[in-house]
């Protein structure tokens, strides 16, 4: 996350992870203490402090995909129809979710669609798209490479 936001407060740092402060704190006093991050005050208000990785931090190579560019293969119209596609999917399978959701798990998925529209906004569209590519990028990978782990 601070590779895409290079200063960003605890508060908003464990909004968008979705984690208690409390937790994200005890993991951030490890990464300061092991020289990863650094906390510095906002010159907006002194009482809140802004995280960005060190040098050291920012050496640490991100996890790397084998397969990211296996779209490269597809010509534009290819994966203009099989976006699509993947659209007509997903707006098929929310129509058959509304079907058998109770009013719990509708207001789940309310709260969890409120909850993007807000890190959107606190993040800005870009870093959100960016954080979205990459938790795609993460979770494709998890699913191909090691299926039966």
């Amino acid at each position: 996350m601070l590779r895409l936001k290079s200063k960003i407060t605890a508060k908003d740092l464990s909004y968008i992870l979705g984690i208690r402060q409390q937790s994200l704190n005890k993991t951030l006093q490890k990464l300061e203490k092991e020289g990863y991050i650094v906390r510095t005050p906002s010159p907006k208000d002194r009482h809140v402090m802004l995280i960005s990785l060190t040098e050291k931090g920012n050496e640490i190579k991100p996890v790397q995909h084998d397969c990211l560019d296996v779209l490269d293969e597809f010509f534009d119209e290819e994966l203009k129809q099989f976006t699509s596609y993947i659209d007509r999917l997903c707006k098929a399978c929310d129509q058959q979710i509304k079907t058998i959701a109770s009013p719990e798990d509708e207001a789940r998925f309310d709260e969890f669609h409120e909850r993007m529209l807000n890190m959107r906004n606190k993040m800005g569209s870009e870093d959100f798209q960016k954080m979205m590519r990459h938790s795609r990028e993460m979770l494709f990978d998890g699913l191909f490479h090691h299926p039966f782990d």
